[in-house]
C-alpha cells in the first residue's frame, strides 16, 4: 500500500506520538509498504529527506510565520482549524503521491479536511484527549477533570494559551467536532481511556482501540555507557518530560522522604520544555538529571534498572515508558489514572498509586527498593503483560484496518 503518515511533529522532537508515527511508519515501510510522513516544518531538518525507508516532506504553516504565538520554537502546535499553509502544502503532496490511505495524528487532521481526497479513506489515531480537551490533557488546576464545562474550560484554556489564544482554540475545536467526525472514516484510540474520555463511541462513523507498541530494534538495541553516565549501584528510573502534568514534584518530594542512607539513586531521563520546575534545580540527594538521550541509550539504562516510576498527574492516554521498562522486565510504579490503569495491574506487572499522593508514592517506592523478591515477581508479570504489545502482534491490526477501509 501507499500510506501517507499526517504528524504534527516528527523527529527530532521526542514523545510519545513522535515516538509512535516514527515507530508505525518504519515497520510499515519494513513490511513492504511505500511510507510518506507529512510533518510541519522543523529549524534543523529540510524540507524533503529521508529517514531511513520513509519519505518525510515538512510543510511551513501560515501560523509559523507568527513566531509569537508559540513558547517552544521546535514544537510548534496547530491549532483545532485548517492553518492555510499545512493545507495547501498536503493538497500538492495528496496530488503528487495519490495515496491508498491517509493516516493523520491528532490536530493536523484539521488542515487536511478542506483538502481532503474523497476516494481515499482516512484513519484519525487519537494519541490523547484532544477531540474534546482544548489542552489535551483533561487536567484542571493540577488534578484530573470531570469532563468539559463552558465556563470552566474557557478558565483552563486561557491559562493555559492566553487570554486570546484559549478562547479561540476552544472555539474552534468545538465548532469543529461534528466536521471531523463527519470526515474521518475510523477514529482510532491508543487506549480505553483515550476512546472514553474523547467520547468516540457516541460521534465516530466507525471506531477501534489499537494500541502503543514497541518495535524489535528498541528491545534489541544496545549501547555503551560512559563510566559516570548512571551511577554504579542499582538505580529507580524516571523517563519523559520533565513537566508537572507528569508528576515530577510529587516524585522528588516523594524520593526526597525517603531513608537517605538506604535508597537507591533516582535517575530522571528527560527533555526540558519550555515549563520550568524549580524542584529540577535542587535535586535531593541520590537523585540524577540527564537530558538529550539517545533512544539506545535509554533501552540500556532501562536494562540498568531496578524499577520504573510513573507518577503522571495527568490522566496519561497510555503510558509508553511504562511499556519500555516493563518489556525489560522491570515492574512499574505509576498512578491510578487514564490509560496507565489498562497497562498495569496492582500487584501483578507493578504497584498503583494515588495520582499526586506523595505518602503514597513514597509507600510504594520504598516497598519495592526495599523488596527483591517483590521486584522480581512483578518484574515477571510486568514482562508477560508487556509483549503482548510488541510491533509485531499490533502492526498487523493497523494493515487489517487499512485494507478494510480500502474495501
Amino acid at each position: 500500500m501507499n500510506i501517507l503518515l499526517l504528524a504534527q511533529w516528527y523527529e527530532p522532537v521526542i514523545g510519545g506520538e513522535e515516538i509512535h508515527v516514527r515507530t508505525l511508519a518504519h515497520e510499515l515501510a519494513g513490511r513492504g509498504h511505500r511510507v510518506t510522513v507529512a510533518a510541519i516544518a522543523h529549524p534543523e531538518r529540510p524540507e524533503r529527506y529521508w529517514d531511513g525507508p520513509v519519505r518525510v516532506h515538512r510543510m511551513r504553516g501560515s501560523l509559523q510565520r507568527v513566531p509569537f504565538l508559540f513558547s517552544d520554537e521546535a514544537r510548534q502546535s496547530l491549532p483545532p482549524f485548517a492553518d492555510p499553509g499545512i493545507a495547501a502544502g498536503l493538497r500538492d503532496l495528496v496530488r503528487g503521491l495519490r495515496p491508498d490511505i491517509v493516516h493523520a495524528h491528532n490536530w493536523i487532521v484539521y488542515s487536511y479536511l478542506p483538502v481532503r481526497a474523497r476516494s481515499v479513506p482516512l484513519v484519525l489515531t487519537l494519541h490523547d484527549y484532544s477531540l474534546t480537551c482544548a489542552t489535551k490533557v483533561r487536567l484542571y488546576r493540577g488534578s484530573a477533570c470531570s469532563g468539559p464545562a463552558v465556563a470552566k474550560c474557557l478558565r483552563c484554556t486561557a491559562d493555559h494559551y492566553g487570554a486570546i489564544k484559549g478562547p479561540i482554540t476552544l472555539g474552534a475545536l468545538w465548532a469543529m467536532h461534528p466536521t471531523v467526525h463527519a470526515a474521518v472514516d475510523c477514529v482510532v484510540s491508543v487506549s480505553g481511556a483515550v476512546e472514553r474520555d474523547n467520547a468516540v463511541p457516541r460521534h465516530a462513523r466507525r471506531h477501534v482501540v489499537i494500541p502503543n507498541f514497541i518495535d524489535h530494534a528498541f528491545e534489541s538495541s544496545r549501547a555503551d555507557i560512559a563510566p559516570g553516565f548512571l551511577p554504579a549501584d542499582p538505580y529507580i528510573m524516571y523517563a519523559g518530560s520533565l513537566s508537572r502534568i507528569k508528576g515530577v514534584e510529587p516524585l522528588l518530594d516523594a524520593y526526597g522522604g525517603l531513608d537517605a542512607k538506604r535508597r537507591p539513586p533516582l535517575v530522571m531521563v528527560g527533555y526540558r520544555g519550555h515549563e520550568r520546575i524549580a524542584a529540577l534545580d535542587r535535586l535531593p540527594a541520590g537523585a540524577r538529571l540527564i537530558t538529550d538521550v539517545p533512544r539506545a541509550t535509554v533501552a540500556e539504562a532501562w536494562r540498568r534498572s531496578l524499577f520504573a516510576v510513573v507518577p503522571s498527574v495527568c490522566p496519561e492516554a497510555f503510558g509508553l515508558v511504562a511499556l519500555e521498562a516493563m518489556l525489560f522486565g522491570r515492574p512499574a510504579i505509576v498512578s491510578d489514572i487514564g490509560g496507565l490503569r489498562e497497562l498495569v495491574t496492582d500487584g501483578v506487572s507493578g504497584l498503583v498509586v494515588r495520582p499526586g499522593d506523595v505518602a503514597d508514592l513514597r509507600t510504594a517506592l520504598d516497598r519495592l527498593a526495599g523488596d527483591p523478591a517483590l521486584r522480581q515477581r512483578l518484574g515477571s508479570g510486568a514482562r508477560a503483560a508487556a509483549i503482548r504489545f510488541r510491533a509485531e502482534r499490533v502492526i498487523p491490526a493497523i494493515e487489517s484496518l487499512y485494507e478494510s477501509l480500502r474495501r
